[in-house]
């Protein structure tokens, strides 16, 4: 009892305290005690113990990694006339340079690594900009053997079947487990695995030692919600109905994120959190950056029958929402709330045979009951033709555009209100024989680099797959043989870019696009339809982080987005920047350049 006396004590004297206090006082020290407290955070953030996501804090060196005067291979071994990775020379004939106004060997300052670190700069992804930006050598041994590959690995790659039928508008793409050799040193994630014919030894982008690879694990080509690149193993699960009844085996996948700290385990979903194209691309690449998140639900049935039934599988509905609130772009079927309905009209009825009963009336019918065929037959159509316009993928918004698809791969664009600003069309003119030609905009048939440009507009443009085919066939025989099936690029109201005839898209990215000419030579035209460099390369890659490496001849090299060579053409491979980061072979070994920024 005294106990609680002594307790009930201490709260009347709180109270008696609460009392006297002088609010007026408190709100005029508010302001000072806020100002200290942004101080503190401030000075938490300058000693990295606080980070703000949407500041991008540079990254800097970890002092324990070994640094030696050249990197790797020996200065003896060298052949005349390569160049040392240090030293990077440039083609003897100025002529074997892409741009015509490509400045000379001496006018590329690449310097090494651990002297600009030194000097305060860090490795950067954002995108190449020559005033901001400088290229350095990382002085590291990594401990990768000089030879491009010491053995072979398996990977799964998307392959399409060669087939002359076209069945609802695509082709078949199948996923196949190949093997190719691994390289002794690649970039993934602006990490490098060294490949020592024992293990994968894995680096951060200063050559600081990370860890070793579980070699059962694939690079996933993609980024988690903190831009962690990551890792995956294949796995899967069985649906099963209400009744525990078989349906399907889902093929999926256990994701792992890669950060300093080595490899853990991450709750990464793909048909949540993707960003379409599968490539080694920078944590920017289609992350959300407008107000507008998208919202999703994961549905277990997506169907209905002619009696009415729910059969299906497991499937996504896609919308995005204002701010925080309900999303304004959702799917006709709700599994929850298709369920309370059914739970409603099964207590109303009930309630009406109990009515009828009391009244010695004849029982009334179901609802379901009262449908003839014909008319559930209707039904039918026009649950799958709203279903039809409902996205069952949906990508972040980019230049207040949002790109979405529904279970056909058929593809359209919304804007920030929902509505559909380039729309699918289910017919657009005839044909020559006089018969309706449906023309519509579809998903690419695959997902890697060469997918790059789909999905998300840049400069005011955006990649799209065109497809247009006789509907009369579609009709009769069931079967879509396209009359016109490639790639183009359109502006935000639908309108075509106009391309040089006997051209193909391969890729567009940071303005710029890619293309190929007939007789297979690659040249790089930008947003405004100028040629940047001729179609004269024997062969190109894509625009990463302002950078891409090109061929010519047998030697490989990088330019930026003015045409202008950065890393001479003098390697025999050059894999994509992979976020600041470079990875180059010759024949004495290999060079890692680093894309660097001042802090």
């Amino acid at each position: 009892m005294r106990i609680i006396e002594a307790l009930a004590d201490l709260v009347d004297r709180f109270f008696e305290l609460v009392d006297r206090v002088n609010w007026r006082s408190i709100r005029r020290v508010a302001a000072p005690v806020f100002f200290a407290l942004a101080c503190a955070v401030a000075a938490l953030y300058a000693v990295g113990l606080w980070d703000f996501t949407f500041i991008e804090r540079p990254t800097l060196p970890d002092r324990s990694a070994v640094e030696t005067e050249a990197p790797q291979g020996d200065e003896s071994d060298r052949p005349s006339g390569d160049p040392a990775p240090s030293e990077p020379a440039a083609p003897d004939d100025g002529g074997d340079e892409p741009g015509g106004d490509t400045p000379a060997a001496s006018k590329i300052e690449i310097g090494q690594l651990s002297d600009l670190c030194a000097e305060g700069w860090y490795v950067t992804s954002r995108t190449y900009d020559p005033a901001l930006h400088r290229l350095a050598v990382l002085n590291v041994d990594l401990g990768a053997p000089a030879a491009y590959s010491v053995r072979e690995r398996n990977v799964y790659k998307e392959q399409i079947v060669d087939s002359s039928e076209y069945v609802y508008g695509e082709k078949e793409v199948e996923v196949a487990l190949v093997a190719e050799a691994r390289p002794s040193l690649e970039a993934y994630g602006g990490y490098l695995f060294a490949d020592n014919g024992e293990s994968v030894v894995i680096f951060d982008c200063y050559g600081s030692y990370v860890g070793i690879l579980n070699e059962t694990l694939f690079f996933a080509y993609t980024r988690d919600r903190a831009g962690n690149p990551l890792l995956y193993s294949p796995s899967s699960f069985t649906v099963r109905d209400k009744e525990e009844e078989y349906i399907a085996v889902i093929e999926t996948k256990n994701y792992y994120a890669l950060t300093r700290n080595g490899i853990g385990y991450s709750d990464y979903r793909d048909e949540i959190y993707k960003r379409g194209v599968r490539a080694d691309l920078p944590a920017s690449y289609g992350a959300q950056t407008e107000p507008y998140p998208r919202s999703v639900i994961v549905n277990t049935v997506v169907n209905l029958d002619l009696k009415n039934k729910l059969t299906g599988w497991i499937q996504t509905i896609w919308g995005y929402s204002n701010g925080w609130d309900d999303p304004f772009t959702v799917g006709w079927y709700d599994v929850e709330k298709r369920a309370e309905e059914a739970e409603k009209a099964e207590e109303e009825y009930k309630k009406a045979v109990e009515e009828a009963e009391k009244k010695g009336e004849k029982p009334p019918k179901r609802e379901s009951e009262k449908l003839s065929a014909r008319e559930r037959w209707e039904a039918y159509k026009e649950a799958k033709e709203q279903w039809k316009q409902t996205p069952t993928t949906a990508f972040n918004f980019s230049e207040g555009l949002a790109c979405v698809a529904n279970d056909k791969n058929q593809m359209w664009f919304i804007d920030h209100t929902g509505r559909a600003v380039i729309e699918m069309k289910d017919v657009d003119g005839f044909n020559s024989v006089g018969r309706p030609v449906v023309d519509n905009y579809y998903l690419p048939l695959t997902n890697g680099i060469e997918s790059l440009g789909f999905y998300y507009f840049d400069h005011g443009l955006v990649r799209v797959r065109r497809q247009s085919y006789d509907k009369g066939q579609d009709n009769v025989y069931h079967m879509l043989r396209p009359e016109f099936d490639d790639d183009e690029l359109i502006y935000a109201d639908g309108t075509k870019f106009t391309l040089a005839e006997g051209y193909d898209v391969i890729s567009y990215s940071d303005g710029m696009i890619l293309l190929r000419s007939g007789g297979g030579k690659y040249g790089y035209m930008d947003y405004t339809g100028a040629w940047i460099v001729a179609p004269e390369l024997d062969d190109a890659k894509p625009f990463v982080e302002g950078l891409a490496p090109v061929r010519r001849g047998g030697s490989w090299g990088v330019i930026d987005t003015a045409g202008n060579t950065v890393i001479p053409l003098a390697y025999d491979s050059v894999q994509t920047t992979s976020s600041g980061i470079i990875v180059a072979h010759w024949d004495g070994g290999w060079t890692v350049f680093a894309k660097m920024a001042k802090a």
